[in-house]
């Protein structure tokens, strides 16, 4: 759900595996600060950016900060090469020209101390999985394994073997959690839900807000579970309309 009132702290590049990854989450926060009403400028999200770079990247940093010299302050603009969606690639090229190395976090290679003949086992074990790629399993009915490794048909009997130990009070507590897990998945669904159509209607999208609700409908009818009240986006309850139940 697009929740207005969520806070998020502001990304850091040491907190990721490398500066697209880091772009990536950037990204998302601003988008998520739009949502929230608080929108960044093409300026405001480039000092985010550089801002969340380490000490490592200083000389890259700088480069990427010389290209706005001479820039009036109160221009909100940037360069199309300083724009947000080009910023990792600008910053990477920066430090290879540097003479620096790509920085990578929480990546761990191993050297390959492998002989020949472990490398033709390999080869080997690779030919002889690989050849159930597209092989299709006759009791699941799915793909990637003959009926001999069949996991799902697995677990079915060792349900149907512990079926015969079910008593009537496990049975009922059985039945019982899963309602409680069931209707509290749902719950947070129909707050999704809630939250999205809130924040088309909010930006002005009442037709892209009234299209989920159908959609949602639509999937409702065809479903076996109950519904739920429907939270009415207008702020009133419409006994008459198809809108006054959801899952």
């Amino acid at each position: 759900a697009l929740d207005p009132d969520a806070t998020f702290t502001v990304p850091v590049i040491t907190e990721y595996a490398d500066i697209h990854e880091y772009y990536l989450y950037v990204d998302s926060y601003i988008m998520h600060e739009q949502f929230s009403g608080r929108k960044y400028s093409p300026r405001e999200q480039l000092n985010l950016f550089l801002r969340g770079l380490g000490d490592q990247y200083f000389v890259a940093v700088s480069r990427a900060r010389r290209l706005m010299d001479g820039r009036d302050a109160s221009d909100t603009t940037v360069p199309e090469i300083l724009r947000l969606t080009n910023l990792s690639n600008l910053i990477e090229k920066y430090m290879e020209e540097d003479g620096s190395k790509a920085i990578v976090r929480r990546a761990q290679f191993q050297r390959n101390t492998y002989n020949q003949t472990e490398k033709q086992s390999g080869a080997k074990l690779v030919a002889t999985t690989r050849k159930w790629l597209d092989a299709k399993c006759p009791l699941c009915q799915t793909y990637g394994h003959p009926k001999n490794l069949c996991d799902k048909m697995a677990i079915w009997l060792h349900l149907k073997d512990a079926c015969k130990s079910v008593d009537d009070k496990l049975r009922a507590q059985l039945s019982a959690n899963f309602a409680k897990v069931d209707a509290e998945r749902r719950a947070k669904k129909m707050a999704r839900l809630k939250g999205t159509v809130r924040q088309l209607y909010s930006e002005g999208h009442y037709n892209a807000g009234e299209q989920l609700l159908t959609d949602y409908l639509d999937k409702l009818d065809n479903s076996c579970d109950p519904p739920m009240e429907l939270w009415n986006p207008d702020g009133k309850q419409d006994s008459d309309s198809d809108l006054s139940h959801v899952e």
